[in-house]
């Protein structure tokens, strides 16, 4: 238990917005309440107490507009740039930028950003990531980042023809993996029916890729399991029976579609294959 007080807290609650010397007290990554500083302290003796020193205490901020590409921009100097309207500043810096990052680079630029979010209250960005001299990987670099720096991130690639078509298709196509990648995350919200971008009940109804045999025999889900990733081995639960499989094998009691599936999960997706899931649900919705 942490709480943070002795500072100006701003609530968001209609009924008590704003509250002189509060605090919070924080449960893990739950708010566990507000209130007075000294109320809290009370209330949680052995909690470790952080001193705003009358600073405001509020919710972070979401940056809504970001460019990782940009961090290591600041002061920079090209020499002979003189732009002369919108055009020649994006070809002459910024598109000259994003077209010599490395990945390595695009990754330090993340952390960069992340740092300066955190320093600034923010916790949650929206970017708009171009990097046209590496492309592939690009998004998962600053996935990376934002894991080891904890901070919420909404990415995309931009998809641009100013390269020309080759580089434009490498765009669409991180896009592509990046989706794919990310689509497992599904949290069991229950909502389903109301906002759920699938038809159905992704949690229940779509055929799942379990993260270990332990998920998967705790599951009545139609899905798979990689118990052994080098030798490529499965089990398959279809129907309520459950069956081994092996990629390339016919198996007569799994219809084509799935052995197919099963079959690019392995060889073309294999990332998805985590035996370590603590960064996200353990059961992946295909």
């Amino acid at each position: 238990m942490i709480i943070i007080g002795n500072g100006r807290l701003i609530t968001r609650d209609d009924g008590n917005p704003y509250i002189e010397n509060g605090a919070v007290a924080l449960d893990g990554a739950v708010i566990a309440k507000t209130g007075r500083t000294d109320a809290l302290k009370k209330e949680y003796p052995e909690a470790e107490f952080l001193d705003a020193r009358g600073g405001v205490i509020m919710p972070a901020f979401i940056n809504t507009h970001e460019h990782i590409y940009s961090a290591m921009a600041r002061g920079l100097s090209i020499r002979g740039y003189k732009p002369k309207g919108f055009l020649d500043i994006l070809d002459g810096m910024w598109w000259t930028i994003d077209r010599n990052l490395s990945l390595e680079q695009t990754r330090q630029s993340a952390r960069a950003t992340y740092i300066e979010c955190i320093k600034n209250g923010v916790t949650t960005i929206f970017d708009h990531h171009a990097s046209y001299g590496a492309i592939g990987g690009s998004l998962f670099a600053i996935e990376d980042a934002a894991k080891e720096m904890g901070v919420r991130s909404c990415l995309c690639y931009e998809v641009s023809d100013r390269d020309g078509e080759d580089k434009c298709r490498q765009a669409i196509k991180e896009n592509s993996d990046f989706i794919k990648h990310v689509d497992y995350m599904c949290n069991e919200c229950g909502n389903c029916r109301s906002f759920c971008p699938y038809e159905s009940a992704p949690y229940l109804d779509k055929f799942t890729l379990f993260a270990n045999i332990a998920d998967f025999e705790n599951s009545r889900n139609r899905g798979f399991v990689v118990t052994d990733k080098k030798a490529k081995n499965c089990k398959v639960r279809l129907d309520g029976g459950i069956f081994d499989y092996k990629p390339g094998e016919r198996a007569a009691e799994i219809p084509e579609d799935i052995r197919s599936l099963i079959d690019a999960v392995i060889s073309r997706y294999s990332y998805l294959l985590m035996t370590n899931a603590k960064h996200c649900a353990s059961e992946k919705q295909l």
